[in-house]
C-alpha cells in the first residue's frame, strides 16, 4: 500500500518516530523508508534527533542508508553526535556509519560533538569515533 502525502507527512514527524509499533506498521505495509521531508529529513534523523534507539535498530534492518544527508549535508551521525546520543552513534556506526562525512559548513561528526558540549560526554563521543573502525568501503 503506497502511502498518501498525508502517510509520508506522518512518517516524518518526529512524534511518530517515537512509535515502534506504528513504525513497523508503516514498514511492513510498504511505507518507504529513505521517505524526506522538505528540509531533506528522513525518518532516521528523525528517529535519531529523539533518542528512539529502537526506531534506529528497525529502519537500519529496512536496509535505510545510514549515510544519508538532509539538505544541509547532516547525517545521521551528525545528527546523534549534536543530541550526544552515544548508543545511537554507536549503532550507526557499526552498522558503516561514515566518521569522516562533511555537512555542508566543513564539520564532521566529531567537530559536532565538540561544538556541543566540552565535558566528559564530548570526551565519551570523541572516543568512540576513535575506536570504531571507519568503514571506507561503503
Amino acid at each position: 500500500m503506497p502511502l498518501t502525502r498525508k502517510g509520508k507527512q506522518l512518517f516524518t514527524t518526529p512524534f511518530l518516530v517515537k512509535k515502534e509499533a506504528v513504525i513497523s506498521h508503516l514498514l511492513r505495509r510498504g511505507a518507504n523508508p529513505q521517505v524526506r521531508d522538505t528540509d531533506g529529513v528522513t525518518p532516521l534523523h528523525y528517529a535519531v534527533q529523539v533518542g528512539a534507539l529502537q526506531t534506529v535498530k528497525m529502519l537500519i534492518k529496512y536496509k535505510v542508508d545510514v549515510n544519508v544527508a538532509d539538505n544541509v549535508g547532516w547525517t545521521p551521525l551528525h545528527v546523534a553526535m549534536q543530541s550526544r546520543n552515544r548508543d545511537i552513534a554507536k549503532v550507526l556506526l557499526v552498522n558503516g556509519a561514515d566518521k569522516y562525512r562533511k555537512n555542508k559548513d566543513g564539520k564532521t561528526p566529531l567537530d559536532i560533538s565538540l561544538c556541543y558540549g566540552k565535558d566528559f560526554k564530548s570526551y565519551d563521543l570523541a572516543k568512540l569515533l576513535k575506536l570504531v573502525p571507519a568503514n571506507r568501503e561503503l
